[in-house]
């Protein structure tokens, strides 16, 4: 699957255009074009000539903005388009990625605290729900991520359980890496199982269980997509986390600078009816990076 069209959806606000900075050099690394794209609010209520100008006003707002926007990233000798429509913003994009062909939507988003259910922004929660395109997850606050005209990603780090599904993701996350030369880091996590003993004090014992096994099991899985990597070129390793999936893979990414996460969603029905607390879930919502989030095909 190539990223041909980028749909970056653009708001006035310093966070948006942060996300058009990062998104930019990617585009450019994969020979997309950026289409930038400004909703005006739903109109249909309005109906008095006054009311009538007042639309027109805010649309040629926009179009000058975008028009702003848009003219520093051709002179990079990008290809952009530009897009204004009103409406509801999350229903708007969608409508637009589908009428437009876009096969990726770049968006910002907000950085949890902690690995539990937030809120992202309703704009970009409801696109990740419902997208039936890639969604590009970008924290422009994080001090992980380095906002400049040519970024992208130095190393694209694959999360992987051993289902077919998360493997859809190892072609796209190669395709990305081999555009941005970049290297690829493929991670599994590992359970870490314990029990405890009931009694006076109720003692607690982690034990091994057969972690080094599923550890080795892990490694023998991941080398897999690592000679796959290798045979096209691209740098690449492999990591058996130990410990919850969600939590292990953001922690551990922090120390990879300029990182991509690449990871398909999970749960019935993906994102729209994903159960609460899923990991990728909460790799969108906690991480420091980029987050890439794929739609299975057969959703």
């Amino acid at each position: 699957m190539a990223f041909k069209k980028v749909l970056v959806a653009l708001d006035g606000s310093e966070n948006s255009e942060q996300v058009l900075e990062l998104v930019a050099g990617l585009a450019s690394s994969l020979n997309a074009e950026l289409l930038l794209l400004a909703v005006t609010g739903s109109h249909a209520h309005f109906e008095r000539d006054r009311e009538q100008e007042a639309i027109g006003d805010q649309r040629r707002a926009a179009e000058k903005y975008l028009d702003l926007k848009a003219a520093p990233l051709r002179a990079r000798g990008l290809i952009v388009t530009e897009a204004v429509e009103p409406g509801i913003p999350a229903d708007t994009v969608l409508a637009v990625a589908d009428s437009t062909g876009a096969d990726l939507i770049a968006m910002a988003t907000h950085r949890e605290n902690v690995l539990a259910r937030g809120i992202l922004g309703s704009v970009t929660d409801a696109v990740l729900r419902t997208s039936a395109v890639p969604v590009l997850a970008i924290n422009p606050d994080s001090e992980h991520v380095s906002p400049k005209p040519n970024w992208t990603p130095s190393t694209v780090i694959v999360p992987l359980d051993g289902s077919d599904l998360a493997g859809e993701s190892v072609a796209i996350a190669l395709e990305i890496a081999k555009a941005c030369d970049a290297n690829v880091i493929f991670m599994q996590a590992v359970h870490v199982p314990s029990f405890a003993v009931a009694g006076p004090g109720a003692e607690f014992y982690g034990l091994d269980y057969g972690v080094a096994a599923q550890r080795e099991g892990a490694h023998e899985y991941l080398q897999q997509f690592v000679e796959m990597a290798e045979s096209e070129g691209i740098s690449a390793s492999s990591h058996a986390a130990l410990g919850n999936a969600a939590a292990r893979i953001v922690e551990e990414s922090k120390s990879v600078p300029d990182a991509m996460i690449v990871i398909s969603s999970h749960g019935r029905g993906g994102f729209r009816r994903m159960v609460l607390g899923g990991v990728a879930d909460k790799i969108v919502r906690a991480s420091h990076h980029p987050v890439l989030v794929l739609k299975h095909r057969n959703e």
